[in-house]
């Protein structure tokens, strides 16, 4: 795995959400010995790719943060809800024991119907925030339109916040 977040838990637990070596999986290992050990990873996702624009170098790099409540929340770019996988959006697993994953949903900053193709995500939360009131806020690149080329690549940047 590379990419690793580890993450602390109150309880001493370590949960670390990244990408495996081939960059087709989102995976996390957990230390139950405050991060002393860990044990083998499990797969969160499989990550659903397409070339970005420009020949851009664009590994999926997930970002992580934890709640008040140690619920762990993790963000990459995937164009699995996309036809034709053309563009990505941004999509969050979350877990409270690093083991079982909800299921991937998307993050909805853009309709599915866009040229928007959104990368490199970085995720936060605020302190003492946790569950239905936590509050995430999430910045981003993105391409305004898959289409660019790399002698025009107009890269933006955004914030989302996910209340």
């Amino acid at each position: 795995m590379f990419a690793l977040q580890p993450l602390s838990l109150s309880t001493g637990r370590v949960i670390a959400p990244g990408s495996d070596a081939s960059n087709g999986n989102i995976q996390s290992t957990t230390s139950t010995d405050g991060g002393k050990t860990f044990g083998a990873p499990v797969t969160v996702s499989s990550i659903s790719k397409h070339t970005a624009a420009g020949n851009l170098r664009d590994l999926v790099l997930p970002s992580s943060a934890v709640d008040a409540a140690d619920k762990v929340y993790t963000v990459w770019q995937d164009c699995r809800f996309r036809t034709g996988c053309a563009e990505y959006d941004l999509v969050m697993s979350t877990t409270t024991d690093g083991t079982t994953w909800s299921a991937v949903t998307r993050i909805p900053i853009d309709p599915t119907t866009s040229t928007v193709d959104h990368f490199l995500p970085g995720l936060a939360i605020e302190p003492n925030t946790s569950g239905s009131t936590a509050h995430l806020g999430l910045t981003y690149y993105y391409y305004p339109n898959t289409s660019c080329t790399k002698n025009h690549l107009p890269v933006g940047g955004g914030l989302y916040f996910l209340d």
